[in-house]
């Protein structure tokens, strides 16, 4: 989707938690001349009140090398969630790197999921976090950092474990923050905030659709 405007606003990341925790560096510029409001239709928006997307069909989505094997399926599975709900392949996961080279999120162009080891002290609650960095209304770039530090988690095909988090529904969480969705806490909804351990929920909803019809 070719954008019909002009915009003079920076970049800005944004970051998501399935607790809820929306926290963003906004660096806005002001325009020349205001931009029509669009009902959100749960996504995110700037601040004139625009969906953020990526205004494309094709989301290339690395794997870093810091994913055990065992979860690369996972986060495949994820997208294709997405994508068969969808009925086309918007988001496509690449295996990249090799042991040894794991990198870590920063503004680089390059959209990643990562597995961290470290996290941050003072959000040990945060399941996953999701930075998406947009220009105008246009997402560039957006990373997921799954906290393994403070949670395990168990793949479909496993024992269901109360003791873990489902990965699959974790990621299909985070993809939609990924394709612009922000949290809907309405029943259905694989964008509701808060997901518990040993619960599966890796099916968007008739709401997540719909609201991805305004975008794509």
């Amino acid at each position: 989707m070719k954008l019909s405007f002009t915009t003079c606003e920076k970049f800005k990341p944004r970051y998501f938690s399935f607790l809820g925790v929306l926290a963003g560096l906004l660096m806005v510029q002001a325009c020349s001349r205001p931009l029509s409001p669009e009902a959100s239709c749960n996504f995110v928006q700037n601040s004139q009140y625009q969906r953020i997307s990526w205004k494309t069909d094709k989301v290339s989505l690395q794997i870093d090398s810091s994913v055990p094997a065992e979860f690369v399926s996972s986060v495949e599975a994820a997208a294709e969630v997405w994508n068969t709900k969808l009925g086309r392949k918007i988001i496509t996961v690449v295996k990249t790197g090799s042991a040894g080279t794991a990198g870590s999120a920063s503004k680089d162009n390059v959209s990643k999921v990562y597995w961290k080891n470290s996290w941050d002290a003072n959000k040990p609650n945060e399941q996953a976090r999701t930075t998406v960095y947009w220009q105008g209304s246009r997402i560039y770039e957006a990373d997921v950092q799954v906290n393994a530090k403070n949670f395990t988690y168990f793949k479909t095909g496993d024992q269901l474990d109360v003791s873990k988090v489902h990965i699959e529904s974790l990621l299909v969480h985070e993809f939609g923050h990924v394709l612009g969705l922000a949290h809907h806490d309405e029943d259905g909804s694989v964008m509701k905030t808060n997901l518990l351990s040993g619960y599966v929920r890796d099916e968007p909803g008739q709401i997540d659709l719909s609201s991805l019809k305004c975008e794509y």
